[in-house]
């Protein structure tokens, strides 16, 4: 969101005078481990990060049994920027319903609830990791990699992930594509060629850096993640910056803004077939 205060056309944040907000709350608690909250005051305007000392009180508590525990600061800064971060407890509980309040100094509070899947979800994945040319460029591409997600009320995030020999790529992810076979299934069909360029500029050693095209990947990994009722729906996937830049419209944030999960995940292994690549098949449109 930080981009957002470059872009003119992005409008201000203006905080309402009649129902007014005070925190911002950003996170992903996930079963079982639970995990780390950005809170943030809400200012008038987009300012660099959350500068200052703490001096709200962030409690997490579950809603079954009203148990509570006061978190502490995790972490104060992220890519040079002052932040505060807040690590929830582990140990949680598949289906159960969470409450992150930030209170500050003058008794305003913002809050947030989350529930966690009940299920863990599978994925199937249908095909290897193939490799195509095009007769036309020569370049070779990756063909499309199928994989069924089941035991799933709500998609949130797919993420494949690669290993080459310049190391690990930052995750694809592909949450548009997803199509719904029903309650609790879904069908994806990804088409990763892009990522396998796409590798941590701090992993590669210098002269080694291929240019397109793309590395050949060694191993692959496929993460599904469920989300809980909180989730704002797969059109949350496709809205531009402008969009998300209006905190309220896709918050679950009480007297705040922001967007705090529930989520549970799986992670498997895809195929990886290793390609002659002077005999690669003709790519199909």
């Amino acid at each position: 969101m930080l981009f957002a205060g470059c872009d003119t056309t992005v409008p201000l944040f203006e905080n309402p005078q009649d129902h007014p907000l005070y925190y911002s709350l950003y996170g992903r608690i996930s079963y079982p481990d639970g995990g780390t909250i950005r809170v943030e005051p809400l200012r008038d305007s987009t300012l660099r990060g959350a500068p200052g000392e703490a001096s709200e009180v962030v409690t997490f508590t579950k809603g079954s049994t009203g148990e509570v525990d006061t978190l502490e600061v995790h972490s104060r800064q992220v890519d040079q920027l002052p932040v505060r971060n807040y690590r929830t407890p582990g140990g949680l509980e598949a289906g159960a319903t969470y409450q992150i309040r930030v209170e500050g100094p003058d008794g305003n509070a913002s809050s947030a609830q989350v529930t966690l899947p009940e299920r863990r979800p599978t994925a199937e994945v249908l095909d290897s990791l193939r490799y195509c040319r095009r007769e036309r460029t020569g370049d070779r591409e990756v063909l499309p990699v199928r994989a069924r997600i089941d035991s799933v009320r709500r998609l949130g995030r797919l993420a494949l992930q690669y290993t080459t020999r310049f190391g690990l790529s930052s995750p694809y992810l592909w949450t548009n594509a997803a199509r719904a076979e029903g309650a609790d299934t879904y069908r994806i069909r990804m088409k990763p060629n892009d990522n396998l360029v796409d590798i941590a500029a701090q992993q590669i050693e210098a002269g080694l850096f291929e240019p397109p095209p793309p590395a050949i990947a060694r191993a692959a990994t496929l993460t599904a993640v469920a989300v809980g009722p909180e989730w704002p729906g797969e059109h949350f996937n496709k809205l531009q910056l402008k969009e998300m830049a209006a905190p309220i419209e896709h918050s679950n944030v009480q007297q705040g803004t922001g967007l705090v999960l529930g989520t549970r995940s799986v992670t498997v292994d895809v195929p990886v077939k290793e390609p002659d690549l002077n005999n690669l098949p003709p790519c199909s449109d």
